[in-house]
């Protein structure tokens, strides 16, 4: 199936290639621009970038059956499959775009992945050029390169989460992040339950992402659905960090879900006992009660006494 796969992706990039290429004038200007041309055509380009791509189709090939049984090696194969698609075209665009600093002699027998590291750098330096205040479309453009969108940043996964939710989720770079709000991704967008980014990244204990996000204006203190904050959420999950980082960055650490649950009262009833001494520190309330009457030490002792 992986092999039936790639075989198809390597045609799928051939057609990809020759559309590219399919404006004779422009490829001809281009040409013009490049001393170094000689008798190095597109064509012969063309045909080199395709020559890579199979050498990588045919090493999959030359793998055993066993490997494939392994989750981890099959996904980096199939990541491998992606990014050649990515990589060839980027080889082709890098050399047509760039007129001032790429020649087609020096790129020809370059490796996919170094051309495609030229090209980003390239679209960054671009960007750093470019005097509009409104540069949305070549940061897009710049996700796409990097692999971080395919069409929109606004793309959904399987949980309804945004590009730059799953981002934080899962504790990726600065970087993604900053590219993905600057292509246009709303830090305030919400999941169906009313989930943002920085939630998400509190609930999985991303501090980077949390400052991040909240350097990109994003509410610390916005709550899910039924109330929850990201200070609450946390707390729920054990992250002291991402708590004391939250009150920095101004969360209100007494705010409640709808009923009446503070973030130490989640804190008391996982058992983190650093979490408690943070918000203690941080001087919440440890006598509120929520609609049950239970206090956090309430909460504490119910937590510890299950335990037996």
């Amino acid at each position: 199936m992986h092999m039936a796969a790639f075989t198809y992706r390597v045609d799928e990039i051939s057609q990809e290639l020759q559309r590219m290429i399919s404006d004779t004038n422009m490829v001809a200007n281009r040409l013009q621009k490049d001393p170094t041309a000689g008798e190095i055509t597109v064509d012969k380009f063309v045909q080199k970038i395709m020559e890579q791509c199979t050498a990588v189709l045919r090493e999959h090939e030359k793998l055993g059956f066993e490997k494939y049984h392994s989750h981890g090696m099959y996904r980096t194969l199939e990541m491998e499959m992606v990014d050649v698609k990515i990589m060839a075209l980027s080889k082709l665009q890098e050399w047509l775009q760039n007129t001032s600093n790429s020649f087609i002699k020096f790129r020809f027998n370059a490796a996919l992945r170094t051309v495609h590291r030229r090209h980003i750098a390239f679209q960054e330096r671009i960007l750093e050029e470019i005097q509009e205040v409104d540069t949305r479309k070549e940061h897009k453009k710049l996700c796409q390169l990097r692999g971080i969108i395919v069409d929109d940043v606004e793309e959904l996964n399987d949980l309804k989460e945004t590009k730059l939710m799953a981002a934080a989720a899962e504790g990726r770079s600065m970087l993604e992040l900053k590219l993905l709000v600057r292509a246009g991704a709303s830090v305030s967008k919400t999941r169906p339950d009313g989930v943002t980014a920085i939630w998400l990244a509190a609930q999985f204990g991303h501090g980077l992402c949390i400052r991040t996000l909240a350097e990109l204006k994003a509410d610390v203190n916005q709550a899910a659905n039924d109330g929850a904050t990201p200070a609450y959420i946390a707390s729920q999950s054990g992250f002291q960090g991402c708590i004391e980082l939250l009150a920095a960055l101004g969360a209100d650490l007494k705010q409640t879900d709808t009923k009446k649950t503070t973030a130490l009262h989640q804190a008391a009833m996982n058992g983190h006992a650093r979490c408690i001494e943070a918000l203690v520190r941080l001087r919440v309330d440890i006598d509120v009660q929520n609609v049950d009457g239970r206090t956090p030490l309430h909460e504490a002792s119910m937590q510890f006494r299950s335990l037996f």
